[in-house]
């Protein structure tokens, strides 16, 4: 019995002072502990150019300090916002301490090194951003200790690493932003459990493998899709077509394969889709007509095929269309300007339309940018091209085009850049030419023009 006292008492005395150490570390949260961890921060900003942290002492009261909010009822801080300060420095790890934070905005600064751990204590937190400084080191699994956090912006740091799959964990949040990065590994297929999810930025990372197949089937409040300038590969994913409420979705500068499925058309909501510089083939799906609401098209730069469909028509708020650089055959619907009055932006160069370039297209008085170089057009309107008088960019470059330069273009008095260069043009190279004073880049090159130019000081002439 006396044996036993003694190894119990042996044990209590050796875990005694962890105890101890355990209990002396939980520190008690006031609103002089906030001030303390907000003088830490300070003690860490090395530079402050604009003088904006004067305040913040211990004359003042921390409700008081630039940048802190403090609650009405527990006068706690509540929310720190140092955007746009310009402050140069590091995070502490006294920052834990802000136990009462719900609000966290080190927006365009230049904080740096890594975010120390501590801050995981932070539980009240609902919106993070860290937008624009130079953080570095992997997104730690802790960031899945946020339960009530609904906004995360990371975007346009040096963050490293993998995503975490803990981040799963956050199922109150709305707006994911990390891109711009250079994260990489997978894409957790856990992200398709943050049902709340609206915006999903990743763009411009490391990020490869293929989308995971079933991510989007419960992904309802889904709007934004940016995964652009990563290195995913394989198909696009038949969920994602599930969103219905996506209105951008950004895939381009990846090596997506596979054709554009017909499931398109669930996507009405859509806006904008960037789907440029894949490996995408096959046709344009008819559906994309269902599309209604489209103001932005990009799918240049894949390996589509035949015909531009006349019911491309349908797409009344289309403002930029680029399907430049695939394999595209037939002639440009002569009709694509009754239903695309609204369009300013047009791109459908080095592809293999034939034709002439069709009258109708220049009754699309809104256009600022054409560019239809490397085709074999033959023809160009010697009237109605006068009726662009907005004009800013005409690029008919590498196509058969015979005849004179048509004199209407002396009319286009925002052109600033012509570039008609390696086709069939005869005849003299009339004196309007001179009267384009906005036009900076000039490319008559490789036809059988006669005459001279005169050349303003800033002109380009090729």
């Amino acid at each position: 019995m006396g044996n036993t006292r003694f190894i119990m008492s042996l044990m209590v005395a050796m875990l005694l002072p962890n105890l101890v150490v355990s209990f002396s570390t939980r520190t008690k949260t006031n609103i002089h502990t906030d001030q303390a961890a907000l003088l830490a921060l300070k003690a860490r900003v090395v530079s402050d150019p604009y003088n904006l942290l004067t305040n913040w002492s211990t004359a003042t009261s921390v409700c008081n300090w630039v940048g802190v909010t403090c609650g009405s009822r527990h006068r706690r801080v509540t929310a720190l916002n140092l955007t746009d300060m310009n402050l140069f420095g590091s995070v502490p790890p006294h920052m834990g301490n802000l136990s009462f934070l719900s609000w966290l905005d080190l927006t365009n600064n230049d904080f740096r090194g890594l975010l120390p751990v501590q801050l995981s204590n932070l539980h009240r937190l609902k919106f993070i951003s860290m937008f624009k400084n130079s953080f570095s080191g992997e997104i730690s699994s802790w960031f899945g200790y946020f339960p009530k956090l609904q906004h995360l912006y990371l975007s346009f740091n040096n963050f490293t690493g993998q995503i975490p799959m803990a981040l799963s964990n956050c199922k109150e949040i709305e707006i994911i932003a990390m891109d711009s990065n250079a994260i990489e590994g997978d894409l957790p297929k856990e992200m398709g459990n943050l049902t709340k999810l609206q915006s999903l930025d990743l763009q411009d990372n490391l990020i490869q493998g293929q989308i995971p197949a079933e991510m989007f089937d419960h992904l309802p409040r889904l709007q934004g899709l940016y995964l652009d300038m990563n290195r995913f590969h394989g198909g696009i994913p038949m969920s994602l077509f599930k969103c219905k409420e996506l209105r951008n979705l950004s895939l381009s500068f990846n090596r997506l394969e596979g054709i554009l499925p017909k499931e398109i058309r669930n996507l009405t909501m859509l806006g904008t889709l960037r789907l440029n510089h894949n490996l995408i083939e096959g046709e344009i799906p008819r559906q994309v007509r269902d599309l209604v609401n489209l103001e932005f098209l990009s799918i240049g730069s894949n390996m589509l095929e035949g015909q531009l469909l006349p019911s491309i028509t349908n797409l009344t708020r289309l403002r930029y269309l680029d399907l430049t650089n695939n394999s595209l055959t037939g002639r440009i619907p002569s009709d694509m300007c009754d239903g695309l009055s609204r369009l300013q932006e047009l791109y459908l160069g080095m592809n293999r339309f034939s034709g002439k370039i069709p009258t109708e297209l220049f009754m699309c008085q809104e256009l600022l940018n054409i560019s239809l170089a490397f085709n074999s057009l033959e023809g160009i309107s010697s009237k109605q091209i006068g009726n662009l008088t907005v004009l800013r960019r005409l690029s008919l470059y590498g196509n058969l085009i015979q005849g004179p330069i048509p004199k209407q273009i002396g009319n286009l008095l925002n052109l600033e850049l012509l570039r008609l260069g390696n086709n069939s043009l005869t005849g003299p190279i009339l004196p309007f030419i001179g009267n384009l004073t906005s036009l900076i880049y000039l490319d008559l090159s490789d036809n059988y023009l006669t005459g001279t130019i005169f050349l303003s000081t800033k002109l380009e002439l090729y």
